[in-house]
């Protein structure tokens, strides 16, 4: 698993969240703040400020996209799933919301 993605967990198991996973976008459990092995440990952060030099934020909402990562691109089919906002170029508030299902064209 890689750092900074957006994970659900169930059965104890943890795996990326993705904007088209109907049967999980219920149970976003954090973003993972390191990279572990399938089947290790991680530490997640639910909510509040997330710091990262490597990110380019522009400031404003960031949004799930693909696979667990975070996108400042609203998903166009699927699920809108706000994680939080931007406030820096390398900093987040986290504030995962409520899944909005997005209509099908």
């Amino acid at each position: 698993m890689s750092a900074l993605r957006l994970v659900y967990e169930l059965n104890g198991v943890v795996r990326y969240l993705d904007a088209l996973d109907a049967e999980h976008i219920d149970l976003a459990a954090g973003i993972t703040l390191t990279a572990a092995a399938q089947g290790a440990p991680i530490n997640l952060q639910l909510s509040g400020p997330l710091d990262d030099s490597a990110w380019s934020w522009t400031l404003g909402p960031v949004w799930l996209g693909a696979e667990g990562a975070l996108t400042q691109t609203p998903p166009a089919e699927g699920f809108l799933l706000y994680v939080g906002a931007a406030v820096s170029p390398t900093r987040i508030i986290i504030n995962i919301d409520q899944p909005i299902e997005l209509a099908e064209e």
